[in-house]
């Protein structure tokens, strides 16, 4: 498929399992139930100011059954042991923190609307045991906030009800010497339920401990104000606020001076970002995405320098653990810019302009980072030595080379951490000319419905296009409804837009509503496929000197009844050097391999009985062909007007051969109806394994609809890509409604589509307005092993609703190949052994040939019936028929045809239903 908008990463950090910096690792699933809103915390069982175990207890499954179990995490090994139960009932929403070597939980609530609770208890992990302490002044209460600092445990916020009931915004100090509660001074900030809290000891002093809190929710409304609490002076302080989308039910946790708030639920569903609070500079930066599904209400604790999240909710309740561990010893920050140097003198001038979205990578790590509108860009790094370079991408390679700093690469070195170095620039010397670029995503072909298509254009080079048009064909099955620009029709009743000039960097869109055909019932299962081109042809590309002026097209068309023409032709305007070669498929077997050479405007003819097969024929270019992709054409249902059996679904399973930036083909299986929240993927791949060659383009469609009962004001489209895909190769082709993208994860990449006030009616008001879909290009790695699979699937969240789950696509990376090269051509005719058994019953031959337009037909064994006679011409035309009734045996037939103008025709010759095809020549 085709390429369209570039996405821009953020920052991508590849994923690893050793305990590198800023690295999220997998870890085994927790033993017992998966749940949301449970407690967790790490304890420092040796006085040494590290926790060295981690603990988690009670929660909710997110139906009907809370907990109180409690167990003890083993950091070392990897592994869980249960601990005494949590003494009361079993709860959800409760708190806990830790202080000198023991743990605390309390509150929370049981059952639904809520019993809410305001007890509370120490853990000793040594003795495995539980004692109740003083209760929580004031009113039982759910979603607080509990953290521990300079020796002293903190509780606040929360609510003592449900929905319409005070959320609160009091705040309690706890000392555990002394069994008491104190009230301290109120946040000015808004009270709040499922907020986010961690503790920080400024610059590691252990008695100038502070408490921050952001997020949370107060009803329907949610926040994103950062509030510090100072104990010392009973004093709260309003910072610098979360720079994420407001959102509660999130992650929170402090590391080495750091805070963290990351995932939770925001007003578009859930998400998967996280970032780094410094409270010395009082500012925030993005981090490693956490590389799971997006998720709310995951518990946290810390171990050393690492921080453990588990469980929460994506599409169920989770027992998933993943380790983080951030920049330990902090980070450095390289800066710098990528520009179009007009002048090459390797500065930026008044008259020249950064680049946006591409990617820059330092090696060892990797780590990534990529330029916004103004070609800035930033890399976080640990200390140590770096190569920085640029990743392009295949159209920004054609387009640019790197002229400073020399071999695109920057050394940078860095001793310590903490430091912001800028001026990594790099200049790029830009091809002075154009480059179009067209896709076209479909929400499906449902018969007698409309359904609508996306056609997307832009140019991606570096001068504008004047005149700029498209073509768009459709397959017979299918017609034109409307159009959102204006269009005309050319000489091959093919649809045209004037698009116009199309400037640098200009992307625009055209929405088409289509319908397939309700004439036809049989229609249904076929595959139909349909083709946009843009022009002016690109031509930024200088031929090699070497390249012959020869290119190949081959071309499928069904002649009659069961057979196929095959042409390739030279379109090209030099003669071919050398021959090259072409594959003959019929459905998914290869069944033969031959050269052509061919001279300018020359063609090769080849006739094919299908016996109802999909035929499908490749012609490779001739060496030094700039546009070097394999030629592709494809027939599927050549029979149906026997008719016989047609196979089906073929088409879909291979490449289509459209990598030509200004061509695209998008094809669809005629359905009646589809599952409206699904994932597809093309090609889909040979066999039942989906096998597909290394190095083939992935497209992706994700298609969504609302079913639901009104409106859907906000959807949010999250898909976690396969960690066997290269994050630089990922391209949005098409989006049916106005989307932003942000992309994170580690070392799998997570594509988040966020269609804001989309407005999408539901299906009962609007049916084809209640659809939608986005759909990318993705390719894996080059070093792929063979035999890895690559899946795929979407996470699609309607308004507050939790999230719908599409099905799961996957391809194999092999080079599988079904390779029956028996096949003969036979008089000009391909015949392949098992459609030879089953064309003909007899030993047909025709003499002379060439003739002058009479000739013989020998029969031998022939069977007694009717036997029809056709003659068609090379554009498949009837041009002459007989029938005539024969008797067993052999037989001699002469036939005078002599009116007929010289050159070459083919003769259909059907008895009963056995069909055979001989190619005559008469002069």
């Amino acid at each position: 498929m085709k390429r369209g908008f570039f996405i821009t990463i953020l920052s991508f950090f590849v994923y690893s399992t050793t305990f590198g910096q800023n690295v999220w690792t997998q870890l085994n699933d927790a033993p017992f139930s998966g749940r949301i809103t449970s407690v967790a915390f790490g304890i420092d069982l040796n006085a040494d100011g590290t926790n060295d175990k981690g603990y988690w207890g009670t929660g909710w499954d997110f139906d009907t059954a809370e907990y109180n179990d409690f167990w003890e995490y083993d950091v070392a090994t990897d592994s869980w042991t249960q601990k005494a139960n949590v003494p009361g009932p079993n709860r959800r929403e409760a708190f806990g923190f830790s202080i000198d070597g023991k743990g605390y939980l309390g509150a929370g609530a049981v059952g639904f609307p809520g019993t809410f609770l305001g007890d509370f208890y120490e853990f000793d992990p040594i003795a495995n045991t539980w004692t109740a302490k003083a209760n929580l002044p004031g009113l039982p209460r759910w979603g607080a906030i509990g953290v521990a600092v300079n020796g002293k445990g903190y509780m606040g916020f929360g609510a003592t009800g449900t929905v319409g009931t005070p959320f609160l915004s009091d705040f309690w100090e706890y000392d555990p010497i002394l069994d008491t509660w104190s009230q301290k001074a109120s946040c000015q900030g808004s009270g709040r339920v499922e907020a986010g809290a961690f503790a920080i000891n400024l610059n590691g002093s252990p008695t100038d401990g502070r408490v921050y809190v952001s997020c949370g929710r107060n009803n329907s409304v949610r926040f994103k104000d950062l509030w510090e609490f100072n104990p010392t002076l009973n004093q709260w302080t309003q910072k610098s606020n979360y720079p994420g989308a407001e959102r509660d039910v999130l992650a929170a946790f402090s590391v080495n001076g750091k805070g963290f708030i990351g995932l939770g639920r925001d007003a578009s569903g859930f998400s998967s970002d996280m970032y780094e609070y410094d409270p010395i500079a009082d500012n925030w930066l993005i981090m490693s995405s956490f590389p799971g599904t997006p998720r709310i209400s995951p518990a946290t604790f810390v171990v050393g320098d690492s921080v453990y999240i588990l469980g929460g909710f994506d599409t169920a309740a989770l027992s998933e653990m993943y380790r983080y561990v951030p920049f330990l010893r902090g980070y450095n920050t390289i800066r710098g810019n990528i520009f179009a140097d007009a002048n090459l003198n390797c500065q930026i001038d008044t008259n020249e302009y950064g680049l946006n979205q591409w990617i820059v990578q330092a090696i060892p790590g990797p780590y990534y980072g990529s330029t916004d509108t103004l070609g800035n860009y930033f890399v976080l790094v640990d200390t140590g030595t770096y190569s920085l370079s640029i990743l392009p991408n295949t159209l920004q390679a054609q387009l640019t080379e790197v002229t400073c700093p020399a071999n695109n690469v920057w050394q940078v070195h860095f001793d310590t951490t903490g430091v912001d170095t800028m001026g990594f620039n790099f200049a790029l010397e830009v091809s002075p000319c154009s480059l179009l670029d067209v896709a076209i995503t479909s929400s499906g072909r449902r018969r007698c419905f409309p359904n609508f298509d996306i056609i997307t254009y832009c140019n991606h080079g570096f001068s504008a296009v004047a005149n700029a048009e498209i073509t768009l064909t459709l397959p017979e099955e299918v017609v034109l409804l409307n159009a959102s620009a204006p269009y005309g029709y050319d000489v091959d009743s093919n649809i045209v837009f004037a698009v116009g000039d199309v400037l640098p960097g200009q992307c625009n869109d055209i929405q088409v509503t289509l319908e397939v055909s309700c004439d036809d019932p049989f229609d249904l299962g076929r595959t139909v496929c349909t083709e946009v081109r843009i022009t002016p042809d690109n031509n930024c590309i200088t031929p090699d000197s070497m390249w012959s002026g020869a290119h190949l097209q081959a071309n499928i068309s069904c002649l009659t009844a069961d057979t196929a023409l095959v042409t390739i032709t030279n379109v090209g305007v030099g003669d071919m050097s050398d021959s090259t070669a072409y594959r003959i498929f019929l459905d998914q077997t290869q069944v033969f391999l031959g050269n052509v050479l061919l001279d300018s405007g020359a063609s090769f003819t080849l006739f094919i009985p299908t016996n109802g097969a999909t035929v499908r024929v490749e012609a490779d270019q001739p060496d030094f062909d700039p546009q070097h992709f394999t030629d592709v054409a494809w027939l599927e249902g050549c029979g149906l007007d026997v008719p016989i059996p047609v196979s089906t679904g073929i088409v879909p399973l291979f490449v289509l051969g459209d990598e030509e930036s200004n061509i695209d083909i998008n094809c669809q299986t005629i359905i009646g109806s589809w599952d409206p929240n699904d994932k597809q993927v093309f090609p889909t791949g040979l066999t039942e394994d989906h096998f597909v060659k290394p190095g083939t383009t992935l497209n992706y469609l994700i298609r969504f609809q609302n079913t639901g009962t009104d409106t859907a004001f906000n959807i949010v489209v999250i898909d976690t890509v396969s960690e066997h895909i290269d994050p630089a190769s990922i391209v949005v082709t098409g989006a049916s409604h106005p989307y932003t993208l942000s992309v994170s994860g580690l070392g799998v990449p997570v594509l988040r589509f966020s269609f804001d006030n989309i407005l999408l009616p539901d299906s009962n008001v609007n049916l084809l307005g209640s659809q939608g879909f986005i759909s990318f290009n993705a390719i894996p790695y080059s070093n792929t092993a063979l035999e890895t699979q690559i899946t795929n699937f979407a996470d699609i969240y309607f308004d507050f609703n939790p999230p719908v789950r599409t099905n799961t696509v996957f391809n194999i990376i092999s080079n599988y190949e079904d390779i029956d090269n028996s096949a003969q051509i036979v008089n000009g005719v391909l015949l392949y052994t098992t459609i030879q058994e089953a064309v003909s019953s007899s030993n047909v031959r025709v003499f002379p040939n060439p003739s002058t337009g009479q000739f013989f037909i020998a029969m031998d064994n022939a069977a007694e019936g009717d036997v029809e006679f056709i003659l068609n011409d090379l554009s498949g035309r009837i041009v002459w028929q007989q029938k005539q009734q024969i008797t067993k045996g052999n037989m001699l037939l002469p036939f005078d045809i002599k009116s007929l103008s010289s050159g070459m025709y083919l003769l259909n010759i059907r008895e009963s239903n056995n069909f055979t095809t001989y190619k005559v020549l008469i002069e």
